[in-house]
C-alpha cells in the first residue's frame, strides 16, 4: 500500500529533511503501535531521527514513541552492498515476525499521475490478494519442505549438545540484540597478509633489543640486510609464480650447478640451461622433506621453520576461504543456469563460465593441499600440530564437480539417476 502524505518529491537527492519529513507525515497519528521501518540507508539515516523530530517543533510531525516498537530495517536487495555490522543489524534475514519480505515494492512503482496510481495499486492488489497469496503459498511450501530437510539434516550432523547451545545462543540474541550474535565469525583466520606484518614487526623490536645480529641471534639477518622472514614470505610469492609446478627434487639442484659449470667455461656466453620454473626454492620446509637419515643435514633455526609454518598456515586458511567463496559462485552460476538460460549460445556460455570457474577451484585445492602437505613436516620441526584441528585433508568430495563427468545440477538431490544429471548439464 502507498500510505497518504507519505509520497514526496526530491528536489536534491534523499537528503534526510525529506526523508524524515514524509516519514512523520504517513506515521503521525496512527494508532499502530509496531513498526518496521526500511530503507536504503537505515543504518545511519535512524541514527538522528529522533533528535531532529523534537528540533522541528510540529504537532503534525511528532510521533509518541511511549508503548511503541521500532525496527529499522534495509531491504535485501541494498544490503548486500552494506558493511558485515550492517549485514547482521538490519537483516530481514535475521529479524523476527517479518517473514521473507524483501521490502523492495516502494521502488517498483512510476511516477506518472501519482494520486490515480496509487489508488489503482491499493484497489488491484486487494483484489487479488487471494490469488496471489495463493501463488506465493505454493511456490514456498515445497520450498519449505526442502529446507526444513536440509536443516534436520545438518542438526543430525552436529553433536546434541552443541546444536542445544547454539540454539540457546540463538534464543538469547533474539530476545536481546545486545547479546552475542550467533551467525557472526568470532575467529577469523589470518591470511598471509595479516602474517607478514606481525613478522615485520616481531623482526622490528628483535633488532631494538640488540637480537638480530648478522649470522647469530634469535632472528638474524639473511642477505645485505634483509630479514629472514622477509625472504621466506617472497619465496612464498615466488612459489606461487611457479605454475602450479612440483618444486624440484635434490637432483635437480645437481643440474644447476652443472649448468653453473658450463657457465663459467662457456666465458659467460649465453647457453641453454634450466628454466626459471624450473629452478628449486629452497625453503626450510623443502631442506626438512629432503633430508635423508644417516647424512649430513644442512643447519636451520628452528625460529626459521616457524617463520615458514606460520606462513604456511596463513597461506592455508587463504586458500580455504578461497575455495569456500568460489564453490558458492559456483552454486549460483549452476542455479542461474538451471533457470535463465535457454538455447545452445546461452548454455555454452554458461558452461564456460563454471568450467572457468572450476579450474579455479582447482588451483586453490593444490594451494590448499601444497600448503597442508608442508604443514605436516613443519609441524613436527617446531613442535606444532595445533593446525590440524581446523585444517583438516581435503578431499574430491570437498570441492566435487571438477571432474569432466557430468554434474548433477542444484536441487536434484541424487534423484532420477544418470540420465537426470545429463539433462540437468545440458540445459
Amino acid at each position: 500500500m502507498k500510505r497518504p502524505q507519505a509520497v514526496g518529491d526530491l528536489q536534491l537527492g534523499e537528503r534526510y529533511i525529506n526523508m524524515h519529513y514524509m516519514f512523520l507525515c504517513s506515521v503521525a497519528g496512527t494508532d499502530l503501535f509496531r513498526f518496521f521501518v526500511s530503507y536504503d540507508f537505515a543504518c545511519q539515516w535512524q541514527l538522528n531521527l529522533w533528535g531532529r523530530m523534537a528540533k522541528y517543533k510540529d504537532a503534525t510531525l511528532t510521533l509518541d514513541g511511549e508503548g511503541r516498537f521500532f525496527a529499522f530495517l534495509v531491504p535485501k536487495f541494498h544490503l548486500p552492498a552494506h558493511i558485515e555490522a550492517c549485514n547482521l543489524k538490519y537483516s530481514f534475514r535475521l529479524t523476527r515476525d517479518v517473514g521473507q519480505t524483501d521490502d523492495e515494492a516502494p521502488e517498483r512503482f512510476r511516477r506518472d499521475t501519482i494520486d490515480d496510481h496509487f489508488n489503482d495499486w491499493n484497489h488491484k492488489k486487494i483484489i487479488a490478494l487471494g490469488y496471489t497469496l495463493r501463488r506465493k503459498i505454493e511456490a514456498t511450501v515445497p520450498e519449505m519442505v526442502k529446507t526444513r530437510r536440509a536443516l534436520q539434516d545438518m542438526n543430525e550432523s552436529m553433536a546434541p549438545e552443541v546444536l542445544a547451545k547454539w540454539v540457546a545462543m540463538a534464543d538469547r540474541w533474539e530476545e536481546n540484540i545486545a547479546n552475542p550474535n550467533p551467525f557472526e565469525t568470532i575467529r577469523k583466520d589470518q591470511h598471509v597478509a595479516q602474517v607478514r606484518p606481525e613478522l615485520a614487526a616481531e623482526a622490528a623490536e628483535r633488532e631494538e633489543l640488540g637480537m638480530e645480529d648478522e649470522g647469530g641471534g634469535e632472528g638474524g639477518h639473511a642477505h645485505n640486510g634483509a630479514h629472514r622472514d622477509g625472504l621466506a614470505a617472497m619465496s612464498l610469492q615466488l612459489e606461487d609464480r611457479h605454475c602450479g609446478k612440483i618444486l624440484p627434487s635434490a637432483s635437480q639442484c645437481s643440474g644447476a650447478r652443472d649448468d653453473e659449470t658450463r657457465a663459467r667455461q662457456a666465458g659467460g656466453r649465453a647457453i641453454p640451461g634450466l628454466p626459471v620454473s624450473g629452478t628449486a626454492l629452497w625453503l626450510p620446509s623443502a631442506i626438512a622433506r629432503e633430508a635423508v637419515p644417516g647424512k649430513r643435514e644442512v643447519f636451520v633455526q628452528k625460529t626459521v621453520f616457524k617463520h615458514e609454518y606460520r606462513l604456511r598456515v596463513g597461506q592455508a586458511s587463504e586458500a580455504l576461504h578461497e575455495i569456500r567463496r568460489l564453490l558458492l559462485v559456483r552454486t549460483h552460476l549452476y542455479k542461474s543456469k538451471d533457470t535463465h538460460s535457454r538455447g545452445v549460445r546461452a548454455n555454452m556460455r554458461s558452461n564456460d563460465k563454471i568450467a572457468a570457474l572450476n579450474e579455479q577451484i582447482k588451483r586453490a585445492a593444490a594451494t590448499y593441499r601444497a600448503a597442508h602437505q608442508t604443514l605436516e613436516s613443519l609441524g613436527r620441526k617446531v613442535g606444532q600440530n595445533k593446525w590440524s584441528w581446523s585444517l583438516h585433508e581435503l578431499k574430491e568430495d570437498d570441492v566435487r564437480g571438477l571432474s569432466s563427468s557430468p554434474i548433477p545440477r542444484p536441487g536434484a538431490e541424487g534423484q532420477g539417476g544418470q540420465e537426470e544429471e545429463e539433462e540437468g548439464e545440458e540445459r
